[in-house]
């Protein structure tokens, strides 16, 4: 699953880096006999799997609940581990009010009947507020394909998972700093994590920290402009200097060290 949906990222760096694309616990076939299920556990399993295969240092995307992941994982792990992270649409600073409001948006009463659409009716819902450009005429037999290939298997443990998330609990910012590099990538678009969500996470994370606000819904990654972006931000001995609103996006300065040794590791990770 996960290398379907990270396909054109994983054709682009592959040239430079060694490339993990793992899917997450009950997500294509990943499994767990444990009964945890928060995002934390999710990091840990995906640690464990690193040290399995003798990852030393790495670079980690995410996106969506990805980016959750993605953002524990680090700072599990630490910058004697991972080097850079990529966050891409993933509302790690959420608060219980950022839920409510989405449900509002959706006109929803339940967080799951958005997340883990069960029927084309739910289905276009959450396709209306993650896509920026609509998708007409999609009928219902397509629809119904597309949630028994994406959201049928494993349902109940992908409720849970959704249930377990630690993050957004309450109305209390509780993330720390990171203290990597973090490039945040963010749709002008997004209605599930609005992007007005950027510059308070911005704060939260390390001084080299840079935003791109990329003209598309929630799907970033999807969004091929940004891949030069994220190589940019990875690759070694790049420096990028940019101040103000320059086409379309914002970011501080930020620097790109050296690698310590080749090839890297990059890991993508994503899961909705």
């Amino acid at each position: 699953m996960a290398i379907w949906q990270w396909r054109q990222q994983v054709q682009f760096f592959t040239p430079h880096f060694n490339v993990y694309v793992p899917d997450l616990i009950f997500f294509g076939g990943s499994t767990s006999r444990s009964n945890e299920r928060s995002e934390r556990f999710q990091a840990a399993s995906v640690g464990k799997l690193l040290n399995k295969l003798e990852v030393k240092k790495f670079h980690v995307v995410g996106t969506s609940y990805g980016g959750f992941v993605a953002y524990h994982l680090a700072n599990l792990l630490g910058e004697e581990r991972v080097e850079k992270v990529v966050i891409a649409s993933s509302g790690v600073n959420m608060r219980k009010s950022d839920n409510v409001a989405l449900l509002q948006r959706a006109q929803l009463d339940k967080i799951e009947d958005l997340m883990l659409p069960a029927t084309p009716q739910q289905l276009r819902k959450l396709m209306t507020l993650s896509v920026f450009k609509r998708l007409h005429m999609l009928p219902d037999f397509f629809l119904k394909d597309f949630i028994n290939k994406l959201y049928a298997e494993n349902r109940k443990e992908k409720m849970e998972l959704l249930k377990g998330i630690s993050l957004g609990r309450d109305d209390t910012l509780n993330i720390s700093p990171l203290q990597q590099e973090v490039l945040i990538i963010w749709g002008e678009h997004d209605r599930i994590f609005p992007v007005r969500m950027t510059n308070e996470l911005k704060d939260c994370l390390p001084v080299r920290c840079a935003v791109r606000h990329a003209c598309v819904g929630s799907a970033v990654v999807q969004d091929a402009s940004n891949d030069s972006f994220l190589s940019q931000f990875m690759l070694e001995g790049q420096v990028v200097k940019v101040e103000g609103n320059v086409s379309s996006f914002w970011c501080k300065e930020f620097v790109v060290h050296q690698v310590h040794s080749a090839p890297w590791a990059c890991l993508l990770m994503y899961a909705q």
